[in-house]
């Protein structure tokens, strides 16, 4: 997100409207791991993929994703923590932490190496996780990594993350947040401005009327920006140096994140690239069922397919 999106939230007034509900959920739904209840779902037959959102986002939002791949995998997505309709604790939310959470889960749920396919801050913590517990992943798929990798690459490094990192600055912005924000971030994300519905709007908004959402959101960031290129540099080439496989997915009109860093990353991590045109941020999201198949889960099953030979013929 840029400077004009900060003047933005900074300059929209909260707009008044009812408490949005999320779809009806069954106990089944729920992990209840150290005491804090994880919202889960979880599809289909085979190899285990566990799906990892994005910032701010929630595993709903990726069904579309989860019913495709499930016609030849295990799929298993989780809201973290703060997000969505798990718990929302008063704690750090760092990546660290939530590292700490993936581990907790995967052991709970018995995966042994599965794959990790992260969206956006989800994919940060696909490969953090993967950099520290190599032994216990397969593979990675990732669609628009937020990851830093030098100093000043993309907006994790520009005005508004600093402007979010300070204290109370963060917190007074994020008081502001209101459904007309949510909708104005989203246009900003889309490339196909039509597809931002209403729906698409609740979607988004809903987790950000209960505080813990905002907690995490403000943690996750600052650690983003605190763990820096120094970090994630060594994760990569770590990952790069073990040979995991990865599959980097990449749109070609992400407004924060540029082209360049596609390349710089897929020859990091010794990864094969795949990139969709006319798409934002969020592909799972704004590409048609058509596109959506074609591009993305097509690919990514081929790609799973190549690992499953190589493994077998290693």
């Amino acid at each position: 997100m840029n400077i004009k999106m900060t003047i933005l939230m900074l300059g929209i007034s909260l707009s008044a409207c009812s408490h949005i509900q999320p779809s009806q959920t069954n106990s089944e739904d729920y992990l209840s791991i150290f005491g804090n209840r994880y919202f889960n779902i979880e599809r289909g037959q085979g190899s285990p993929i566990v799906v990892l959102h994005g910032l701010p986002d929630h595993s709903l939002n990726q069904q579309r994703l989860i019913d495709g791949l499930s016609t030849s995998h295990q799929v298993f997505a989780y809201d973290r923590l703060g997000m969505g309709q798990s718990d929302k604790p008063k704690r750090n939310y760092d990546i660290p932490e939530q590292t700490r959470d993936l581990e907790a889960i995967l052991s709970f749920k018995h995966f042994e190496k599965p794959v990790l396919l992260g969206h956006s801050v989800g994919g940060t913590l696909a490969v953090h996780y993967a950099a520290t517990h190599p032994e216990k992943v397969s593979a990675l798929v990732l669609m628009n990594p937020v990851l830093i990798f030098e100093p000043g690459h993309t907006g994790l490094r520009d005005f508004n993350t600093w402007l979010m990192k300070q204290p109370l600055i963060g917190e007074a912005i994020m008081a502001m947040q209101s459904r007309s924000v949510t909708k104005a971030v989203l246009k900003h994300m889309f490339y196909d401005k039509t597809k931002v519905t209403e729906q698409v709007v609740d979607s988004y908004y809903f987790p950000f009327q209960e505080r813990g959402a905002k907690r995490h959101f403000l943690g996750t960031l600052r650690s983003l920006y605190d763990l820096g290129a120094d970090v994630f540099v060594s994760d990569a080439d770590k990952i790069g140096n073990l040979g995991i496989p990865v599959l980097l997915v990449w749109t070609a009109n992400d407004p924060d994140m540029p082209l360049g860093d596609a390349q710089v990353l897929a020859k990091r991590f010794g990864a094969k690239l795949i990139l969709i045109q006319e798409c934002g941020h969020v592909p799972q999201i704004e590409l048609a069922d058509d596109r959506l198949r074609r591009e993305i889960v097509i690919p990514v099953q081929e790609f799973l397919d190549e690992v499953k030979v190589s493994e077998k013929g290693g």
